[in-house]
Parts: C-alpha cells; structure tokens; sequence
C-alpha cells in the first residue's frame, strides 16, 4: 500500500479534480519538476482524464446500495409471485433498446442510475418495469 501524500502546490488536479496521486503515486512524481521522471505533455493529459472522471463520477449517482438491495428484493418477489415468468425475446430487446436509449441509463455499467439494477438481467423478469415515473416499459401480460 502506497503512503499517504499531501497534493503539491503544483498539482494541476488539486482544485476540484478527483486525484489519483495518493493511490498511484507515479501521477505526481510524472507532474513534478523536481522528479526524474518528470514530463511537462503529461501534465495535459492527466488534467484532461482527471476532468472526465471527475464529471463521469457526478454524473452517475447510482442510489444507496441499501435501496438497491430492496428493489433486487421487490424483483426477486415479483417474479416468484408471477411463477418465474421471463419475458420473451421480443419485449427484452424492446425493453433493452428503451433503457439504453434512457438518460438514466449508464452505457459503461450497463445500469440504470435511478434503481442501480443491471439492466441486461432486469428486462428478462416478465413482472418488471421501469423504475421511471411514468416508466418506460411496463410489465408483460398485465
């Protein structure tokens, strides 16, 4: 385990950004003059990931893994109740084609941010729906 470390006073990463420095040290010693592995083009290229991952983070809020847990919970209950009915393969895909089209839809986890569920597993239970209100896809056959 990498020691803790303090941002320098040269840190391009410092205000706002979400800094790797502490867990990957070799991004500050590449940032720092003084360093002999030092290089002033990888100053750019850190700014620039640091701010994407930084915006990436903000943007996909997923909800507490405790309301997560409870809507997995409410899925697994439905579906016993419905005797374990899938959808079929048509409504999955329309089902998976309206969720990857959503805003809510995080296309790098391939998750819905409003109920934080794997979208490929959820589109299969028959008795499901979009977490979305008013939701996007209803349940099948009700």
């Amino acid at each position: 385990m990498f020691a803790r470390r303090n941002h320098c006073n040269e840190c391009p990463i410092q205000a706002g950004g979400y800094c790797r420095g502490e867990n990957v040290p070799y991004y500050c010693d590449r940032l720092n003059p003084t360093h002999s592995e030092y290089n002033p083009k990888y100053r750019d290229v850190v700014i620039q990931s640091s701010q994407a991952w930084t915006i990436y983070l903000k943007r996909q809020a997923y909800p507490p893994l405790a309301t997560q847990a409870a809507n997995l919970f409410r899925s697994a209950i439905g579906f016993a109740r419905s005797g374990f009915k899938l959808a079929p393969r048509a409504v999955r895909r329309e089902r998976l084609a309206i969720c990857q089209a959503c805003e809510k839809y995080d296309p790098v986890q391939k998750r819905c941010t409003v109920c934080g569920c794997k979208n490929k597993a959820k589109v299969w239970v028959a008795s499901d729906s979009c977490p979305l209100d008013p939701p996007k896809w209803g349940a099948y056959g009700s």
